[in-house]
């Protein structure tokens, strides 16, 4: 409508500044001529495009209730949870394309409507500027028609910028978490609509000793309690500002960790407990790490002899965990070590071919619990 009034405003404009001459009337009938061209076109392009969304309508409504009656009937004869899952999901998305084919339906029926008003006014515009008289306008109206083209190309610009905001895409695929905007009400200042989207993420806190190790695309895995399920991920975050506590000079980094896969009972804003392999060793020869004795890089472990004895024994120590230490050199495979007190009932026997990992404990050790947030999207 707005360019239309535009159309008119440049047309009123034109005619006041000249007269029309015999080429112009005949350019002024040629005019209403096609008008009238685009008009019938306007209205034939009214009907076929309602008929097509007609029946693009029908046959999503069709579609919601074949799977209507699919879901009933499954959940009639109690079939397993996948399958009713599935119905469910495809009832979702059979109900979501009948919605879109209803609002395609009605924005075209607008659209053509809106065509063929335009047309009529088209031809009212040259209907109009035919009969004008020949001689100019008066300055002083000629500058008013200057002004009411200024006006209306204003009008029609907002108006366009307007239609251009007024549909809303997502990003990507994802969750709705929050509509804060209603028909008829002024939208608001913040998001009006949020929604999670992308992979699962974990924001953990690791001491100041540990960042010399971590490094992007590292493997970790987490521990969601709730559910109680360990998950994979790797590191996909590193900050490099660093955080304290008010009552502790314990310096820690947030590092945040990308789930491979979450499944849907994991929610966001659970807690959860990340440890990220930093090194692994494989096929080497591990003790408990009780076994230890010394500090410093010098290690030594008791080993019982031949006779039953109790001997210390000097050890190159590897990778360490919180409960097994990788031996380098110093014990063999199948030499009994003793993990607490010095007596044969209380003696391990080193075993070669397995493999441990050096895990960092700040931020994913025991007990330390960590957020979930979805990645990608707002943080709910």
């Amino acid at each position: 409508m707005t360019q239309a009034n535009l159309a008119v405003a440049e047309a009123r404009l034109a005619a006041d500044q000249a007269g029309a001459t015999t080429a112009e009337d005949t350019a002024a009938r040629k005019s209403i001529a096609r008008a009238n061209v685009q008009l019938a076109a306007a209205r034939q392009n009214w009907t076929l495009s309602t008929q097509q969304h007609q029946l693009t309508v029908s046959r999503a409504q069709a579609a919601v209730t074949t799977a209507t009656r699919q879901l009933a009937s499954d959940q009639a004869a109690k079939k397993d949870a996948a399958t009713i899952a599935t119905d469910t999901a495809a009832l979702t998305t059979a109900q979501q394309t009948f919605e879109t084919a209803q609002l395609d339906s009605s924005a075209a029926s607008n659209q053509a409507s809106a065509s063929i008003s335009t047309a009529g006014l088209q031809i009212t515009t040259a209907e109009d500027a035919r009969a004008a008289n020949s001689t100019p306008a008066a300055a002083a109206q000629i500058d008013a028609d200057r002004m009411a083209v200024s006006r209306a190309a204003t009008s029609a610009s907002s108006a366009q910028t307007a239609v251009s905001g007024a549909r809303l895409v997502a990003p990507g695929d994802g969750i709705v978490v929050a509509v804060n905007i209603a028909a008829g009400v002024n939208a608001p200042s913040g998001d009006a609509i949020r929604i999670e989207t992308g992979p699962m993420e974990v924001t953990a806190s690791f001491a100041e000793s540990d960042l010399p190790t971590l490094a992007l695309n590292q493997p970790a895995t987490v521990t969601v309690t709730a559910v109680n399920q360990d998950l994979t991920g790797k590191v996909s975050q590193i900050l490099p500002v660093a955080t304290s506590s008010g009552t502790s000079s314990v310096v820690t980094y947030t590092i945040v960790v990308s789930l491979d896969a979450a499944p849907p009972d994991v929610k966001s804003g659970m807690s959860a407990k990340v440890s990220v392999a930093t090194a692994t060793a494989a096929n080497v020869i591990a003790v408990p790490t009780i076994a230890l004795v010394g500090s410093n890089g010098s290690y030594e472990v008791r080993v019982l002899d031949a006779n039953g004895q109790v001997q210390l024994r000097p050890v190159t120590v590897g990778l360490t965990t919180s409960t097994l230490a990788e031996i380098k050199s110093g014990l063999s495979e199948g030499d009994q070590v003793v993990t607490g007190t010095a007596t044969a009932r209380q003696n391990t026997t080193t075993t070669g071919g397995g493999g441990i990992g050096a895990f960092p404990v700040g931020g994913g050790g025991a007990g330390g619990g960590r957020n979930f947030r979805p990645g990608g999207g707002t943080q709910p």
